[in-house]
């Protein structure tokens, strides 16, 4: 991990703690763009073959290449719709895969797991 304070914020985020041992700005690098956009766009994401174990993500880039991207809020409701729309694909993968092999649980690990605005799109999803 090349920054632990960024898991140590994720954490203090996703708890509702106060993060005061992060200054405004090194705030807002942590948050990103994802913390500040919304589902604006509703992208068609393609998820491959018949029994599907991959999302492409070509279809996307070219959904988004004509979007406007004018301010930080258009970039970032771009991002997030971006990659809720890929959160879809796989939150679908899995699921299905999980209820054909009976299954009862699907888990988010790895990196990801403590990246608050993805967790928070796939509890929603």
């Amino acid at each position: 991990m090349k920054d632990p304070r960024r898991l140590v914020f994720a954490i203090f985020e996703r708890l509702g703690l106060e993060t005061e041992y992060f200054d405004e700005s090194t705030a807002n690098v942590f948050r990103k763009y994802l913390d500040r956009g919304s589902l604006k766009y509703e992208l068609d994401v393609d998820a491959a073959g018949s029994s599907p174990t991959t999302v492409k993500t070509f279809s996307l880039f070219e959904q988004i290449k004509d979007l406007p991207r004018d301010t930080e809020q258009d970039i970032a409701d771009i991002s997030y719709s971006f990659v809720h729309s890929i959160l879809r694909g796989l939150t679908d993968i899995a699921i299905n895969t999980a209820l054909d092999r009976d299954i009862g649980y699907v888990g988010v690990t790895g990196g990801v797991s403590y990246n608050v605005p993805v967790t928070r799109m796939i509890e929603h999803l």
